[in-house]
Parts: C-alpha cells; sequence; structure tokens
C-alpha cells in the first residue's frame, strides 16, 4: 500500500491523476451532453438528425454578427449637407488665410456652432499653418447626430468634429495632426 500510496502522490502520479479526471470530465459531459458551446467538433444537430433552428451552414450555432457592433451612419435630412460637405467646405474657408480676417471669419461662422463661432472670432488667420486641401474627406468615428472627419491638407491633417441638431450639420471643434 505504500508504494501505491508514494507513485499516487509523485509528480507522475499526480499528472496522471489530473489527466484521468479531464478525461472522466469530458466523458460526462459527452454522455449527459453538458456544454453545449458548439466548439467541441460536433455535426449540430439534435437527436432525430435534424440540423438545430440556430445553425448556421457549417453546423455550429450561429449567435449573430460578429466584429464590433455597426454604427448608425449620420442622419442627413434631405435637401441638407452632410458631414462630409460642411466639413469641406469649412477646410476650403479655413485654409483660405490670405483674405481680411473678418471675411475669412465670417467664411467659417456660417459652418459653425455658436459654441465655435465665439472661438473663430479669436483665432488670427494668419496662424493657419496649411494653404490647401490636398485629398477628400473621409468620415471618421461618428454617430447618428456627431462625426470625426479628417481633411487631409499640404501641412498635415485636419480633423473637424460636426454635430447636428437633427436637421442641419455644424463644425464644433478643430484639431490639428502636422506632417512627420
Amino acid at each position: 500500500m505504500r508504494r501505491v500510496l508514494a507513485f499516487v502522490t509523485s509528480r507522475y502520479g499526480l499528472a496522471g491523476l489530473a489527466a484521468l479526471a479531464v478525461i472522466m470530465v469530458v466523458l460526462v459531459g459527452r454522455v449527459f451532453g453538458l456544454g453545449g458551446s458548439g466548439d467541441d467538433g460536433g455535426s449540430g444537430t439534435v437527436s432525430g438528425g435534424q440540423a438545430s433552428a440556430d445553425a448556421g451552414e457549417s453546423g455550429a450555432p450561429n449567435d449573430g454578427p460578429t466584429g464590433a457592433p455597426s454604427k448608425p451612419d449620420p442622419v442627413v435630412k434631405p435637401g441638407q449637407a452632410g458631414p462630409l460637405v460642411v466639413a469641406t467646405s469649412f477646410g476650403r474657408a479655413y485654409v483660405k488665410s490670405d483674405v481680411p480676417a473678418k471675411q475669412w471669419r465670417a467664411a467659417l461662422t456660417k459652418y459653425a456652432t455658436p459654441k465655435l463661432a465665439t472661438t473663430i472670432r479669436t483665432i488670427d488667420p494668419m496662424t493657419v499653418p496649411a494653404d490647401a486641401l490636398t485629398g477628400v474627406a473621409s468620415l471618421g468615428d461618428h454617430g447618428a447626430v456627431w462625426a470625426d472627419v479628417d481633411l487631409p491638407t499640404d501641412a498635415g491633417m485636419l480633423t473637424f468634429r460636426l454635430t447636428s441638431d437633427g436637421t442641419v450639420w455644424r463644425v464644433d471643434g478643430i484639431d490639428w495632426t502636422p506632417k512627420s
């Protein structure tokens, strides 16, 4: 009896007992149909040979779409400009800093939220680092009534934060990433 006890308490004995325990759990699970994760390589059928109602073509259960949840598209009312159009118009006016400051600010204010319009009144157009847009606007993070729009320029990337009141899209923030 001492020999058996010595073997069981050795590392080989303990490894064997652990393997036996795992095998027993798997066998009990298969016999009683426990687990149900769909990842066990099974056929995806229920008793009687019928495919389960929620099984996909591969036989594995279909638990819906994979990946990140889809984002709602920005809501644009008919006849109104969407976030890409507003951002492009604002961007063109923003980089056109060779006009008088009052004219520059007026061109931006018509696309800006009241909060940003207040900030624009304090900006000197000569401090704008870009002179021209070099590409088309692209939609970044967004929701139904907000959007981040990236607009490439000759000096880096402008990112505008736009919001909508449900009808009109307006620029609410400006961010700048210089070329590296």
